[in-house]
């Protein structure tokens, strides 16, 4: 089956040489239009979230081609894919599975692949029929368009998991909203400003997808800390917490709601989880700043709460002093033992003065 491209008078690609005998890969694309076309915005691939993307420049004339040598590796000899793209939108996508030295793996003249040594490689041979063919990749609809990281759209962290038991790690469960996918490159996960550098993330969310984040070292306090999302240093959104026991997750519901629950609803859809059922955490709006009060040794600690999207850092609550005796109360008046002992006092006195007026 041919692979689908979004215009077939556009740009198309030729054929790939992923393991040479000597030199560097190639990769061909050729103009089948009748006119130049300019390759501003146009970048070859590999798989998604593999190699970097290689940007495009100058112009192919009609009917012409051009030859691309990566400077680096950029292809898997088991097996890869190669994309082209033209302004974040996949136009051409082909794959191969075990890649010989020195074949390349080339696009007849009705859209049919198969693999060449090089004596063979020229304009017009049909591939075999028998060959195989690459899976069909479906045309991209403008709402599949991955926005640059440079956007830094909102997105929300609806699960963490700070506290794992033996043999697992620290995680982080972060949601897409939007209709559209959303590429990662530079967000990253952070924990309480300070206290370490930000963990990179790659790849990108599907339209309204989730994606979990296995973190490579651990960051987050048992005890309490922040999970906080960032793209180019701007905080994005975050969860605050005192404390989360020991095999539980943090879990933010669709209405913003907070709740602790076991490990086993990690996978559990986030549109299915209401924390309403469970309602045991501080409850607050996403947009709502958190209020800070001084925590009393009485009161159990609330165990999580949301960051906001323009709040960094949440102000830890300041110690208070305690006094014998609240200002402003009045001193109340001596009761009892105090009582008798003011009155015999006054007692002496009066005698006294009596006994001096009659010696006068």
């Amino acid at each position: 089956m041919p692979a689908v491209l979004a215009d077939q008078s556009d740009l198309s690609l030729k054929w790939l040489l992923p393991k040479p005998t000597t030199g560097k890969e190639e990769i061909k694309i050729i103009n089948r239009s009748n006119k130049d076309i300019l390759l501003e915005g146009w970048q070859i691939d590999d798989i998604d979230g593999g190699s970097k993307p290689i940007a495009l420049s100058g112009v192919i004339k009609a009917g012409g081609s051009l030859v691309i040598e990566p400077s680096a590796p950029m292809f898997n000899n088991a097996g890869d894919r190669l994309r082209l793209i033209k302004d974040g939108i996949v136009q051409e996508e082909i794959e191969y599975d075990q890649a010989d030295v020195g074949m390349y793996w080339y696009k007849d003249e009705v859209d049919r692949w198969c693999w060449l040594d090089s004596q063979k490689l020229e304009d017009g041979p049909l591939c075999p029929a028998a060959s195989p063919t690459p899976t069909a990749i479906p045309t991209p609809i403008p709402t599949a368009y991955i926005y640059p990281y440079a956007a830094c759209l909102d997105l929300k962290i609806i699960k963490i998991y700070p506290s794992p038991q033996k043999g697992q790690q620290e995680m982080v469960m972060i949601y897409n909203p939007h209709q559209f996918e959303v590429d990662l490159s530079g967000y990253q996960i952070d924990d309480e400003p300070g206290h370490g550098r930000p963990i990179d993330l790659v790849g990108s969310i599907k339209a309204n997808g989730v994606k979990e984040v296995i973190l490579a070292k651990s960051i987050l306090n048992n005890s309490g800390d922040q999970a906080r999302l960032l793209c180019l240093s701007r905080v994005i959104d975050g969860l605050v917490y005192d404390r989360v026991d020991k095999g539980y997750l943090l879990v933010r519901d669709k209405t913003d709601k907070l709740c602790m629950l076991p490990y086993p609803f990690w996978r559990t859809d986030y549109q299915d989880i209401d924390c309403s059922v469970k309602n045991d955490l501080a409850l607050l709006s996403y947009k709502q700043s958190p209020p800070v009060k001084p925590k009393s040794r009485s009161q159990p600690k609330s165990r999580g709460q949301v960051l906001a999207s323009s709040v960094a850092l949440l102000p830890k609550p300041q110690p208070f002093k305690v006094y014998n005796r609240p200002q402003g109360e009045p001193i109340k008046k001596a009761t009892g033992l105090n009582t008798w002992l003011n009155l015999n006092l006054a007692t002496v006195l009066i005698w006294r003065l009596v006994r001096q007026v009659l010696k006068q």
